[in-house]
């Protein structure tokens, strides 16, 4: 790293003034400080879940391991997508979000909210999230906690029909990432447990029956949900986290 004992001597020799190191310019020296990735933003989200970040962080970098990695490590001898009718290979390009399931999941959550820019293939998506998706604002915040949410849940869903032979339907994973999406934002800026929020997400009838009767760490009598048009209004009085 720093090409041997005489170059380390020199540069912790450049970095004291006055008979004093200085720890700053020395940690600079040995690791320079580089600029941010263009995806940053769309991957440490504030408002993403931490492991949905995680899991999007490693699909960015193409570090997921996919059926395809797996071969190439002499792992696994065939690569079969789970979640489509069998007749692809599974890579990180099918999954998200080439094969039929993915494509039907992901293109309903961009429908729920509104998408006016709509894409299935990998890497536009994701210049199109880095370039174009710009801001701060709720509703960009919303579309990148969205892409995580849709990401590891399919990624989910995959280990699950893989390890456990269990599976579930595309609108069950559907109606799981907008439940994702709702009491993530709902809980987000909750720094106690008194809180009071308003949110701009239109839900299914459905939806909004499993948000009232499940527990979602939300207090149900203190949670109140309306409608004015298409947009649902939560007003959440406590929240307690489970």
């Amino acid at each position: 790293m720093c090409g041997g004992i005489e170059s380390l001597k020199q540069r912790i020799a450049s970095c004291i003034v006055n008979s004093r190191l200085q720890l700053f310019e020395l940690y600079t020296s040995l690791h320079p400080i580089s600029a941010p990735v263009t995806w940053h933003e769309t991957v440490w989200e504030i408002l993403n879940y931490p492991k949905h970040s995680f899991i999007l962080w490693l699909v960015v970098q193409d570090k997921l391991q996919t059926q395809d990695r797996l071969m190439t490590h002499g792992i696994i001898q065939s690569s079969i997508c789970k979640l489509c009718d069998g007749s692809y290979a599974e890579n990180r390009s099918h999954l998200f979000f080439e094969c039929s399931m993915s494509t039907y999941v992901w293109n309903s959550i961009m429908e729920w909210l509104n998408f006016k820019w709509r894409c299935c293939v990998w890497s536009p998506l994701m210049n199109w999230y880095s370039f174009r998706l710009r801001g701060r604002g709720l509703k960009q915040r919303i579309k990148r906690m969205a892409l995580a949410a849709t990401v590891y849940n399919i990624w989910r869903e995959r280990n699950c029909r893989i390890f456990k032979l269990q599976s579930r339907t595309a609108d069950c994973l559907i109606k799981n990432i907008k439940l994702d999406i709702l009491t993530g934002r709902m809980n987000a800026e909750n720094g106690s447990s008194h809180y009071r929020a308003h949110c701009n997400l239109h839900v299914d009838r459905k939806v909004l029956h499993m948000v009232r009767r499940q527990n979602f760490g939300l207090l149900q009598s203190n949670c109140t949900f309306y409608t004015v048009g298409r947009s649902l209004y939560c007003t959440v009085d406590y929240l307690y986290f489970s």
